[in-house]
């Protein structure tokens, strides 16, 4: 399903990313953002959309593809591992 909502993701050591989700699954999304991440790494994950179509998401998430699509832009691939209460 495709959306256009703001994402937070913290790193193990606190390290804060913001991205942009782009594309939702049951199993995983897709963000772009200005950096990479390490492949295999586990994030904690938080979109809280502006509309009430896609209810707010927390969850544990691991990077499965990193795609640099230009110059300070990644298309990073994100694997749902837990569901989290919103």
């Amino acid at each position: 399903m495709g959306v256009d909502c703001p994402v937070t993701l913290r790193g193990a050591d606190g390290t804060l990313f913001y991205a942009k989700a782009q594309d939702l699954s049951a199993t995983g999304l897709q963000v772009s953002m200005a950096q990479a991440l390490e492949m295999g790494a586990e994030l904690e994950l938080t979109m809280k959309p502006e509309q009430a179509l896609v209810p707010p998401l927390e969850a544990l998430v691991e990077v499965v593809r990193v795609n640099e699509v230009g110059p300070g832009s990644y298309e990073i691939g994100l694997s749902i591992k837990e569901m989290r209460p919103a």
